[in-house]
């Protein structure tokens, strides 16, 4: 018990560390949901620094000795099988893939998306995609060369999906967009003749034939323990 106590220190000392970490990261979260609801468009120059700064420094503190430091204190700390032992391996998998990406292009990518949110707000409306894709080009290619500091064996953008659902790859993806597709396709061609065949009645029987395939849905996923499906949690999770 005495043994318990004396290395609790070590990884609340970890913890401590990821509260900094993710008060940066919210901190930024709040500036970017800001800018989409209330800021004036004119603000989106000063806003991208703010943005880039706040996310380099919570990257910085991240991939600083001190964090690797606290991450060995802890897994020595941490009793197998608990959920401080979870804690740290998930921490030092974070750890390890930000290490691999250089501050600077965390912080250009960042700014980029600020910039490129009032850009796209601008081009949506004017339905001009031309004038907006020369920014989503740099944004491609800020991912690409996130995608090479990562390092993948098959597709590049394995690198990308990994960080967001780990192990998943290009094809698990496909996989998955494969199995669905065709119902969806039916599903809307089914709404579509309904619609049209009785008009005034066709949204409630399209809602009470999409409230039953929403139930079944339900049911599937509470049968498997109440997880979604690993590879649709991939999706879900992807900004």
């Amino acid at each position: 018990m005495s043994s318990t106590v004396e290395k609790a220190p070590a990884v609340q000392a970890l913890k401590d560390r990821l509260y900094d970490i993710n008060a940066l990261n919210s901190a930024g979260a709040i500036f970017d949901w800001d800018q989409q609801c209330f800021m004036p468009p004119g603000g989106a120059e000063a806003r991208s620094h703010h943005t880039s700064i706040l996310g380099r420094m919570a990257h910085d503190t991240l991939v600083a000795d001190e964090t690797a430091r606290l991450i060995e204190e802890a897994a020595k700390a941490a009793a197998p099988g608990s959920v401080e032992e979870a804690l740290v391996r998930v921490t030092r998998r974070n750890y390890d893939l930000a290490t691999k990406i250089p501050s600077s292009l965390v912080a250009e990518k960042l700014r980029l998306a600020a910039i490129a949110h009032e850009e796209w707000v601008v081009a949506r409306k004017a339905n001009d995609f031309k004038s907006f894709a020369p920014t989503l080009e740099k944004m491609f290619e800020i991912c690409r060369q996130e995608a090479e500091h990562l390092g993948y064996k098959g597709h590049i953008y394995d690198a990308l999906l990994d960080q967001y659902e780990e192990g998943a790859t290009k094809n698990d993806a496909e996989a998955m967009f494969t199995t669905v597709r065709q119902p969806l396709v039916d599903l809307v061609a089914d709404e579509r003749s309904t619609t049209r065949s009785s008009p005034a009645t066709g949204r409630s029987r399209s809602s009470a034939r999409l409230q039953r395939r929403s139930s079944r849905r339900s049911a599937s996923t509470s049968s498997a323990g109440g997880r979604t499906p690993r590879r649709t949690r991939s999706v879900r999770a992807g900004r």
